[in-house]
């Protein structure tokens, strides 16, 4: 999901459903779950309706790297 707005010492943050929906996600809702779709059949996310009505994931956010690569022709 690119192009949000990470807050990271704050205690909790949102993701806008609108705002997936326009970025091409797609959500089904049931049962008390909520799944989260990229191209209408990929699952990348499901939670679970919490008790405040919200549905709460936890996110580990790695340690942004820059990776390159070299191709040489040595012929």
């Amino acid at each position: 999901i690119s192009d949000i707005l990470y807050v990271p010492n704050t205690r909790n943050n949102l993701l806008s459903l609108g705002q997936l929906l326009a970025k091409g996600f797609s959500m089904q809702m049931e049962n008390n779950y909520m799944k989260l779709f990229i191209q209408s059949d990929k699952l990348i996310l499901k939670s679970l309706l919490s008790w405040n009505r919200t549905f709460k994931i936890e996110l580990h956010i790695d340690e942004q790297k820059c990776l390159a690569t070299l191709i040489s022709d040595e012929n």
